[in-house]
């Protein structure tokens, strides 16, 4: 197996952490909030977020999509992804590199299912324990170009030895990567750890439905938390959410509310495959989102952040991804 333990360190930066200082934090802004715009009242909770051009494309657990455009802060639609039923956590999305057709207006969306339930409802093949899917979904749309549904076209089964729940996600800045990460053994459980991986990215082909991945194919991994700096708290303490990898970095929110404190991680990733050197950093967002940050993407230069809160409260808050400062530890 093509898989480097990177041992060496990690480096975040925190107010107590070898003196060094914090940067200033930079500050969210709520866009809108989902709850005013959209109409079908989803009982389900807000997760997965994948922006296409000014088009927010919200997932409810269970895959409920709705679609917003988020210039005019206008609903567009709402429908069932073809992934949509209890099996479906919709856990975090994106747009890959490919389309089904040259001419879709859009992308393939890749939506993880993190769940171990079997997915035998809808014809596709049943998972055992320790794997995780994801549906790769083309977006189909109506005459005026309108996003109306979806149809599954290709399912990326990743086969592992031990349970880890399993996020997957792209850098459309480095398209031949996939990137997965997860807890090892679940939220707020002793022995846990954030697990991040990364491996090639699935070539999409009309003619092959399903792609099986291993862990051969790893091409490295190594624990967030056992990197960390002494004083930083880890996010394996927390309740993981989805997570965003652009241009090399990895933005991580964790948290679910005034219980569960919201943390950001931001990791730099853009250095050798030893990743000897590090940057990175780690923001408190306690005092100002009091609710779930639920999965991240970008929008006209900003780092685009859907939350949920048990009031179905779920604003939309939105970072200037300039603001965001890493400092290197060496």
């Amino acid at each position: 197996m093509k898989k480097t333990l990177l041992t060496a360190a990690l480096i975040l930066c925190a107010a107590t952490s070898f003196g060094q200082k914090m940067p200033k934090r930079p500050e969210p802004k709520v866009e809108f909030n989902q709850k005013d715009i959209e109409t079908q009242r989803s009982k389900e909770s807000v997760q997965g977020t994948a922006v296409w051009g000014d088009l927010l494309f919200s997932m409810r657990n269970t895959g409920l999509c709705v679609v917003i455009d988020m210039k005019k802060k206008e609903l567009v639609s709402e429908f069932k992804l073809a992934s949509y039923g209890e099996m479906n956590h919709a856990n975090d999305a994106f747009f890959g590199p490919y389309k089904y057709d040259e001419k879709d207006r859009f992308p393939l969306i890749y939506i993880s299912q993190c769940k171990d339930k079997p997915v035998k409802e809808i014809g596709l093949p049943e998972t055992d324990s320790h794997s995780r899917l994801c549906f790769v979904e083309r977006i189909l749309t109506d005459e005026a170009g309108k996003p109306v549904g979806t149809q599954i076209v290709q399912l990326i089964y990743l086969k592992l030895s031990k349970k880890h729940s399993r996020l997957m996600e792209f850098d459309p800045k480095n398209p031949q990567y996939l990137y997965t990460f997860g807890n090892t053994v679940g939220n707020e459980k002793p022995g846990n750890h954030i697990i991040f991986q990364r491996l090639p990215f699935p070539k999409f082909s009309k003619d092959k439905f399903l792609v099986e991945l291993s862990e051969d194919d790893i091409q490295y991994s190594f624990y967030i938390d056992e990197v960390l700096p002494e004083g930083v708290k880890g996010p394996q303490e927390n309740i993981l959410q989805g997570g965003l990898v652009y241009d090399g970095l990895l933005y991580l929110p964790v948290g679910a509310g005034s219980q569960h404190p919201s943390h950001l991680y931001v990791i730099d990733l853009r250095y050798g495959e030893d990743h000897s050197i590090r940057k990175g950093c780690w923001y408190d967002y306690s005092d100002v989102i009091t609710c779930e940050m639920e999965d991240m993407d970008v929008w006209r230069g900003k780092i685009v952040c859907t939350t949920n809160s048990h009031e179905a409260v779920r604003p939309v808050y939105s970072f200037k991804r300039k603001n965001f400062k890493t400092v290197d530890f060496k």
